[in-house]
């Protein structure tokens, strides 16, 4: 069939209208930031990263909560997803050069990451692309807050604590009523986000660092070692998995190094991923630990059980951890 100049010349005014109006996204190693649009700002649990694309090369410049320097680089593997690093100051600050990253995008919850992996492919930790957070600290202190979210019961006197998931007062209940703002600057153990309690009879403040647990919080008092504050989850409250915001959020190294530290909490954490949609137990441990609990519905087919993509990388991430916290 034979085109003539004038028809053929309007089909290419049509593509290239085409074109711009609505660009095909090339993979290309040259090509990262239309790819993956790596040209953001980015949040590792204790790093905020800024990030640029330089010759098919993405740059991942950093600080952390005491003002040290971070850098690394990306370059992309063939038109794959999968990156490795070939630059990194310091070095192992995550990975050495040469291990792998990979760019995973979440359509469910419409959220970016840079999946940090070693040459043997276990996570070593997950950056979150981070847009909301103005600092690094707010970006702290905001995970914190998310980490604690729920009703606890204080041991020594039984007053209910609510912390409610987001920055805004902390408030008690009871004669004692209790505020606790989140405080957004460094105690003088180094300490980057503390509570900051204020006793309403005294007005003394004192700093508590957070330490999760299984069945609640401990908060350790950063200018008093002797007093520890032990809160248990409530158990009239107790209608939502105790983890339940890491079913949309990833984790972070740093969140279970510095919040929970203990290997059994991160296995918990793990099962709970689990135990939320369904899954049936067959270790005596983790029927006892879900029983009872009133979201917990086990569907008998295991096969059913499905993870979202948050889901699957916080799960193979905290089977690496588990074993990390350990040493």
């Amino acid at each position: 069939m034979r085109i003539n100049h004038s028809f053929r010349n309007e089909l290419c005014l049509l593509w290239l209208l085409a074109a711009m109006l609505f660009p095909v996204k090339s993979f290309g190693a040259t090509d990262v930031t239309t790819a993956f649009g790596l040209d953001q700002t980015w949040f590792s649990g204790d790093k905020f990263f800024t990030s640029t694309v330089k010759k098919g090369v993405a740059v991942f410049e950093g600080t952390d909560y005491r003002g040290s320097s971070y850098r690394f680089e990306l370059k992309q593997v063939g038109k794959s997803s999968k990156f490795k690093i070939i630059k990194c100051t310091p070095q192992a600050i995550y990975a050495e050069v040469g291990d792998v990253a990979e760019y995973v995008a979440d359509e469910e919850t419409r959220q970016c990451f840079i999946v940090l992996r070693n040459r043997q492919g276990q996570i070593l930790d997950i950056i979150a692309e981070d847009q909301e957070h103005d600092s690094l600290l707010e970006a702290m202190a905001s995970q914190m807050v998310r980490l604690l979210k729920g009703s606890y019961v204080e041991e020594a006197t039984g007053e209910v604590w609510t912390f409610p998931g987001s920055m805004e007062m902390l408030k008690g209940s009871g004669e004692a009523t209790r505020r606790c703002p989140v405080t957004l600057e460094n105690d003088n153990a180094g300490q980057p986000v503390c509570l900051g309690i204020t006793d309403p009879e005294t007005k003394d403040k004192k700093w508590y660092i957070v330490g999760v647990k299984d069945d609640g919080v401990e908060l350790f008092c950063v200018n008093d070692l002797k007093t520890t504050i032990q809160l248990k989850r409530n158990p009239e409250a107790d209608v939502r998995p105790r983890f339940e915001q890491y079913q949309t959020a990833p984790l972070s190294f740093y969140v279970l190094a510095y919040f929970v530290g203990s290997p059994f909490v991160a296995d918990f954490m793990r099962n709970e991923l689990y135990a939320a949609k369904g899954y049936t137990f067959s270790k005596e441990t983790w029927k006892q630990q879900f029983a009872g609990k009133p979201w917990y519905k086990p569907l008998g087919n295991n096969a059913q059980v499905e993870l979202t993509t948050v889901e699957s990388l916080n799960v193979e991430f905290l089977k690496a951890a588990t074993s990390r916290l350990a040493q």
